[in-house]
């Protein structure tokens, strides 16, 4: 469809002789000739008394009438045709997608001064209002059918290659060419929002008015979303012989976007508690630009943290950590915010809310223990002191009368699931499981999968994994399982004994419980400080599904013996179990 400057094809009248006849043209003057040599031979042997002159006229007028009715039988016929260009049909996308502003200025024709990116359908209007534009010159030699396509498919304009004007073709008067200019139509916003390719195909190649185009010009910047598949279509329009030529508007490259794809953080803290959130950041086209996230108080709209991270590669993520105690009690409506960056058009997306509910109501949890060990009495001040929690605690191996004398104690441990569902969280330190009911397992198991309840284990040496005595629902809500040919039973042996220093996994460092400083640098560094524990449980592995968020190494060094699980949590069902091995 290479069209040379100047060149223009000028309709002109012509006239011609056809033969309608049925028969074979072979045929008619094959009998024709003999007919005219059966005439001649009986007229030349005839003796009679009329003259040879008379005889050659008789001849001339036999030969005369066979003429005629073999011109009859050959049906000629005058036809008249008009000569005129081939039609070219040309599909121009009006979805809203075509309005977006990633097409360099200086590829549309820009003037100096203006926007570095304009709208892919400027573009496309630039590409086709200069005088020697290609609407221009393919209207030399074409005679152009101009259809717009979105969530519907319109037949705005014809323009004859005798006529056109670049004027024309960029200012049709929507009376006179029973359509809307394809260059300045506005289309109603729900009309732009699928883009039917494949009927707009189907529809220039088979349903315009003939002559059939020669070929379908079509100029989009996407995929077919609704309607007739593209495939199919082309099937169409290979079946009647009109080939599809595609010209892509728009840029190659991802839109220059900044977004927050994502938030988490827990949905409900206590007030003093420290709430991490974690922002999700995806940006296409700042490939290592830095920019700013803050998380800010939706009704007050004042910043509460702030964090500066660099963006990643094209469609990539990077996690932006935002620290906060919440002191005041009720429901807190924050957002994440992104700042804006240079020629982003969609900041829609560079803010996303949460809510979190500080609660003052305390925590109720029951602390179980098999002794009085110094993890056990670490624990239980801790959690005395905690405004936050509401403590209770059942030991195993405790005097008589200590109930008596110490007040959050219990004389019996509760064994009732009424009794359990008391409890928010239920912390076991060192306790074999053996020691209690079975059907106690059996209630623990179904308020933490229906109910929610949280489960923490502190294993210690007297821990059990298999057993006799081990019910299936105890062994259902461990997040571990015993190794091949492992003891069932932790204990004291050299197995577990030694200096293991802890640091967390990359699975823990996204995780807020393990976040001991205010950022990600501070808590690596509080983590290298902290001092080696003595023992360590091993011969077991994680389940399928549980998350390893902490290992320990001996001597801090994990090439001299392979890292041990030290902190390991499993959900299941609505509750989750997180065990410590040590």
């Amino acid at each position: 469809m290479d069209v040379r400057p100047g060149e223009r094809m000028t309709p002109a009248p012509a006239s011609e002789i056809v033969w309608a006849s049925p028969w074979p043209a072979w045929l008619l003057a094959l009998a024709a000739a003999g007919a005219a040599g059966a005439v001649i031979w009986l007229y030349a042997r005839e003796q009679s008394y009329v003259a040879l002159r008379r005889r050659a006229v008789l001849a001339a007028l036999r030969l005369a009438a066979l003429a005629l009715v073999l011109i009859m039988v050959a049906q000629p016929v005058r036809q008249r045709s008009r000569l005129a260009p081939p039609r070219l049909a040309i599909l121009v996308d009006r979805s809203a997608s075509m309005d977006v502003c990633d097409v360099p200025a200086e590829s549309g024709r820009g003037s100096p001064g203006g926007p570095a990116r304009i709208s892919r359908l400027e573009a496309w209007h630039r590409l086709v209002e200069s005088d020697n534009g290609l609407l221009a010159r393919l209207s030399r030699k074409y005679e152009i059918d101009v259809v717009e396509f979105a969530a519907g498919v319109n037949h705005i304009a014809s323009y004859e290659a005798t006529t056109a004007t670049p004027a024309d073709l960029t200012a049709t008067d929507p009376a006179t060419q029973g359509g809307s200019s394809p260059q300045r139509a506005e289309k109603p916003a729900d009309g732009r929002a699928a883009t039917r390719l494949g009927e707009a195909v189907d529809h220039a190649a088979r349903r315009l008015a003939r002559p059939r185009p020669v070929a379908v010009l079509l100029m989009s910047d996407g995929i077919n979303t609704a309607g007739m598949s593209l495939d199919e279509a082309a099937d169409r329009a290979r079946t009647v012989g009109v080939p599809i030529y595609a010209v892509a508007i728009g840029s190659d490259r991802p839109r220059p976007d900044v977004a927050v794809a994502d938030v988490r953080a827990e949905p409900v803290v206590f007030p003093g508690d420290r709430l991490q959130v974690d922002a999700a950041i995806r940006a296409s086209g700042y490939d290592g630009k830095p920019t700013k996230v803050a998380l800010v108080d939706v009704a007050t709209g004042q910043p509460l943290a702030e964090t500066e991270i660099t963006l990643p590669a094209d469609g990539g993520t990077t996690t932006a950590r935002l620290p906060l105690r919440p002191q005041e009690p009720g429901l807190r409506r924050l957002a994440v915010e992104v700042a804006a960056s240079e020629d982003e058009e969609d900041v829609t997306n560079n803010r996303r809310e949460l809510a979190v509910e500080v609660r003052r109501q305390p925590i109720r949890t029951l602390l179980v223990a098999a002794r009085p060990s110094f993890e056990f009495r670490a624990l239980k001040s801790l959690l005395e002191r905690d405004p936050a929690v509401s403590l209770r605690v059942w030991l195993e191996d405790a005097d008589a009368g200590y109930a008596d004398v110490e007040a959050t104690a219990l004389a019996e441990p509760p064994v009732t699931r009424a009794e359990l569902r008391q409890y928010d969280v239920i912390l076991l330190c060192g306790v074999a499981a053996g020691t209690l009911p079975r059907g106690f397992w059996t209630d623990l198991q179904q308020l933490v999968a229906e109910q929610g309840t949280g489960l923490a284990i502190v294993a210690g040496p007297r821990f059990t994994l298999t057993g006799p005595s081990i019910s299936d629902a105890w062994a259902a809500l461990m997040p571990i399982e015993p190794q091949p040919g492992a003891w069932s039973a932790f204990g004291d042996g050299a197995a577990g004994s030694g200096k293991f220093f802890i640091r967390p996994t990359p699975d823990g460092l996204q995780d807020a419980t393990l976040q001991l400083g205010d950022d990600a640098a501070q808590s690596a560094e509080v983590w290298a400080k902290l001092p080696a524990v003595t023992w360590l449980a091993g011969g077991w592995k994680p389940k399928p599904g549980a998350v390893v968020l902490a290992e320990g190494a001996a001597r801090g060094d994990p090439a001299a013996e392979p890292p041990r699980p030290a902190i390991v949590r499993q959900y299941v069902g609505a509750g989750e179990v997180l065990m410590h091995t040590t």
